[in-house]
């Protein structure tokens, strides 16, 4: 194997669980139930690191978030659920601090419609 490849065989099942652990008890059921629905476990890591490395994309409440909700749905969520979850989340936030913002805001001032304010 190469070097790079190699890396992968110190991994275990218990690394990426007691990760998951780290960020909350919603996203280690999240990485369980990757693990336990591979059959070889080796072949689910990378959808376990995928999964966790979400928290240094976004953080690590809304990974926890995005895993609670996806366990509402199902009891054996996937990386892809729990990421479009994610992206869902972050987008509402975006579209609700927009809409916030432009309610209450002036486009032009007082002196556009003649006021000497």
């Amino acid at each position: 194997m190469p070097p790079e490849h190699q890396a992968y065989l110190e991994w275990d099942d218990k690394r990426f669980l007691s990760w998951a652990l780290a960020i909350g008890p919603c996203t280690h059921k999240v990485v369980k139930g990757i693990l336990d629905a591979s059959k070889i476990k080796q072949q689910a890591f990378k959808s376990c690191m995928g999964l966790l490395k979400l928290a240094d994309r976004y953080s690590k409440p809304l990974l926890e978030q995005a895993a609670q909700t996806a366990l509402a749905f199902s009891k054996r969520p996937s990386y892809k659920t729990v990421h479009k979850i994610l992206l869902a989340q972050v987008e509402d936030k975006h579209v609700k601090s927009d809409v916030q913002e432009d309610t209450h805001a002036f486009t032009r001032g007082a002196h556009y419609y003649g006021d000497e304010r």
